[in-house]
């Protein structure tokens, strides 16, 4: 089977949970043995170095990089929201040479199955569809306008809360517009299906979990009886900035001044000078954007995911599972996760006990056992070898294979 994978950044390295999802999609394909080819953007902010591609992934997929600037322009920001129903955060991904780039692949190679990851490669449906007969599938890694409307509702500044609404309403039009034109969707969590169903989604809608590599089991008391709770996520991307400010003003001094000895370590890329001031005053380890996420994950025994906003899954709770690590989250962190799973974690909105759920879970006395249990629930729903068998089941059925 011919598979074209589109996707708006690169799928390594594997330092973003929308890059993780992607790979997870790559890992499940190769291993089906599909022919595949990855056609991807690499953009100021998220470039494809030679380092990062994995040894021998030339031998298993063929790739097509795409240079293009994506960089905000202001000027064009402001007339698009004056003059244009466009969303600029998505149409700003839009180039006539990255559409002359597609047309021409499709014109010289054929798929049976062409993937969208993404709302942003949407821009380019209909230069594939003029160009190939392959069936078409787009795969939502979150509900994209749910997002902005979160922010909306979140912010009392009158101009950022307008913006956030226009951007929204732009989003859900191209989201309602767009979407059944496909011959299946596939989305990151149940949830998120359902919020689709009931928008008017009437093309099949299927659950495909990402999917991630399980690890050893999670010793939870580090060196000199200290525990490292850790945070990562990008620290230019508002429900994180947001998550992070709340979390510091509001649950870490109370965790910091327990008897307890509890170490903050964040990592992600770009922190807003607010973020950065507000981890020095807290005495938090920055660690920067690391090499990636499993790496982070193997120096901590505990992380915190305070998000008010967001759609999909935090791909980084299941990474976290995955590899035996306790989680402490706010209600909407834990959306999208299966009801048993979720059952096994911390889930708070209150400050006193997010405060309290991190000390308990710290320092548990079974933690050699929770962290073997989360290992094993978790892999019944995001193991490769599960996303292996699902997507081979859906990609026979959509092509009669």
């Amino acid at each position: 089977m011919r598979i074209l994978l589109l996707c708006d950044k690169p799928p390594w390295p594997g330092n973003s949970g929308g890059a993780i999802a992607t790979r997870s999609v790559i890992d499940a394909m190769v291993a089906n043995g599909f022919d595949l080819t990855i056609f991807f953007l690499s953009t100021p902010k998220h470039r494809l170095n030679s380092n990062d591609v994995p040894a021998g992934i030339d031998k298993q997929v063929s790739l097509i990089k795409e240079v293009t600037d994506n960089r905000i322009n202001p000027i064009k920001a402001l007339i698009t929201l004056l003059f244009s129903r466009k969303p600029y955060n998505i149409s700003r991904f839009y180039s006539k040479k990255t559409a002359g780039r597609i047309s021409a692949l499709l014109k010289e190679s054929s798929f049976d199955v062409i993937q969208f990851e993404g709302l942003v490669m949407n821009l380019y449906f209909y230069h594939v569809k003029k160009e190939s007969s392959a069936k078409l599938v787009m795969r939502s890694h979150n509900v994209e306008s749910d997002i902005w409307y979160s922010l909306a509702g979140e912010t009392h500044h009158p101009l950022r809360k307008f913006y956030y609404n226009s951007l929204a309403k732009r989003i859900e039009r191209v989201e309602k517009e767009s979407l059944n034109r496909y011959d299946t969707l596939l989305t990151i969590s149940d949830i998120d299906r359902e919020r689709f169903i009931d928008s008017g989604v009437t093309i099949p809608v299927i659950t495909l979990y990402p999917a991630l590599k399980k690890s050893a089991t999670k010793d939870a008391v580090n060196l000199n009886g200290e525990i490292r709770a850790g945070f990562i996520g990008s620290l230019d991307w508002q429900p994180n900035i947001k998550g992070l400010i709340w979390f510091l003003d509001k649950v870490w001094p109370e965790t910091k001044h327990s008897k307890n000895r509890i170490k903050l370590i964040v990592a992600g890329r770009n922190p807003v000078p607010l973020i950065t001031r507000k981890m020095k005053r807290a005495d938090v380890d920055y660690c920067g954007s690391p090499v990636s996420s499993s790496s982070f994950l193997e120096a901590i025994n505990l992380l915190i995911v305070p998000l008010f906003s967001g759609s999909g899954i935090r791909i980084k709770i299941i990474e976290a599972l995955m590899h035996g690590i306790p989680v402490v989250t706010t209600k909407r962190g834990a959306e999208g996760l299966p009801q048993d799973i979720a059952g096994m974690i911390t889930i708070t909105d209150d400050p006193s006990a997010m405060s309290a759920g991190i000390i308990e879970t710290a320092y548990r006395g079974d933690s050699a056992q929770c962290s073997r249990l989360l290992i094993e629930k978790a892999a019944g729903y995001f193991s490769e070898e599960v996303a292996t068998k699902k997507i081979n089941t859906i990609y026979k059925a959509l092509t009669g294979g």
